[in-house]
């Protein structure tokens, strides 16, 4: 008997399953729906990640751009093991410090970091716990190497993933 209850009619003897041919068919048409909505789930959930990653480049590039760097000041002494000593040459950094700062998104296997993994968007740390994002703000020129403008941009780019419940970490060098 199939294994529908209160069927009464005898199984094809193609189905697995145990379906009359009737049910069997119904089962077939129930699963292709049901793999018809993973699919248009998956698509929006592969748009929704283009919008999170759009939002990060935006938002890390304004902040970036509207940082204004605390300046520094190189000297060059007559004895360069004396900072008493005169003077003889200086150089202004407007950029302020030299550094960088990346965006850590953990774990390395949640679907946003495979997602970015997948689209080149990032890869796996040494140790595999997290996925670094390879985007980085859209500058040429001394800024590239701006601390300070780095590090506003990681924020902002943190503040998007957190807003969006990806977990992730900022991680920053001074040079």
């Amino acid at each position: 008997m199939c294994c529908i209850k209160d069927c009464n009619v005898t199984p094809s003897p193609s189905s697995k399953k145990g379906y009359c041919p009737e049910h069997q068919r119904e089962a077939k048409q129930r699963w292709l729906a049901m793999i018809k909505a993973k699919g248009a789930a998956s698509q929006e959930r592969k748009a929704k990640f283009a919008d999170i990653l759009s939002e990060c480049l935006d938002d890390g590039q304004v902040a970036f751009d509207a940082c204004k760097p605390t300046p520094i000041v190189v000297s060059e002494h007559d004895n360069p093991i004396d900072d008493g000593s005169p003077v003889v040459k200086q150089w202004v950094g407007m950029e302020g410090d030299c550094g960088m700062a990346r965006v850590l998104i953990v774990p390395a296997n949640c679907s946003f970091a495979v997602w970015c993994r997948n689209n080149g968007y990032g890869h796996t740390d040494d140790c595999g716990r997290g996925l670094w994002l390879e985007i980085a703000p859209q500058t040429h020129g001394p800024a590239v190497q701006s601390y300070e403008r780095n590090l506003a941009w990681a924020h902002a780019v943190g503040r998007v993933l957190s807003s969006h419940g990806i977990d992730h970490r900022t991680w920053t060098h001074q040079d």
